[in-house]
């Protein structure tokens, strides 16, 4: 089972989305449909959005699409990523405000709070796929922050739907994944929660593909101990 820690914001886990394709892998890993697509672009200059004051440190640079065939689920899916931001930047202001009131009356320092989100093109090109890691780094007192991902993987075509992990990597692609882990774990167990020895994959497990490979991305506590910080695993094909 993955050790999950818990967290006082909710923020929505891997979605990954692209055109309906069978499982039918080339040499590089990915279904031929994958190579025959077109790719979306991203826009020179991502959303940025910084906001400082006593009580709150908020900086978000978030990727926009564009140029997608699909243009009813490209805005869909802008929205989503611009949403799921601003919801976090209205739930940081908000419990800021409380916790230094909070510590105010219990007189005890208060420490302001951070959002810091940013994100990486993984792959874009090559292998057809657009594929996006955004990264969330959330501080709301404490010793440490912790920092979550979200993946977004798209191809663009007429109409678009989700892809998944086992239109990528087959039939079997559970026991590659857990294969993946286990062999991650076994390697340098000392990095791990014990746990992750039952590691059992699940329909929300974030990933990327880069170079034709999938692999899967572990937000911080997820599988390991927060001074492990972002874990990625390479899946076999």
């Amino acid at each position: 089972m993955k050790k999950i820690k818990k967290i006082t914001l909710t923020v929505a886990t891997a979605c990954v989305l692209t055109a309906a394709i069978p499982a039918v892998t080339n040499q590089y890993g990915v279904s031929d449909a994958l190579a025959q697509a077109s790719v979306p672009t991203l826009e020179d200059t991502a959303k940025v959005l910084e906001l400082n004051s006593e009580y709150y440190q908020v900086k978000t640079n978030i990727p926009v699409l564009t140029s997608m065939k699909d243009t009813s689920f490209q805005q869909k899916l802008n929205e989503t990523i611009e949403s799921k931001t601003m919801d976090l930047v209205k739930e940081v202001q908000r419990e800021a405000t409380k916790g230094a009131q909070q510590a105010d009356e219990e007189g005890y320092e208060f420490h302001p709070y951070v959002l810091d989100v940013s994100h990486e093109i993984k792959s874009t090109g090559d292998d057809n796929l657009l594929s996006i890691v955004v990264e969330t780094y959330l501080y709301m007192g404490g010793a440490h922050g912790v920092t979550i991902i979200d993946t977004y993987n798209v191809v663009d075509d007429v109409k678009t739907s989700h892809v998944t992990l086992e239109q990528l990597l087959g039939p079997d692609y559970k026991v590659k994944t857990r294969d993946a882990v286990l062999s991650a774990f076994e390697k340098e167990p000392y990095l791990f929660y014990d746990e992750t020895s039952e590691f059992e994959l699940d329909d929300e497990q974030s990933f990327y593909v880069k170079d034709g490979e999938v692999v899967l991305i572990f937000g911080q506590s997820e599988i390991a101990p927060p001074p492990a910080g972002i874990l990625e695993i390479p899946v076999q094909n």
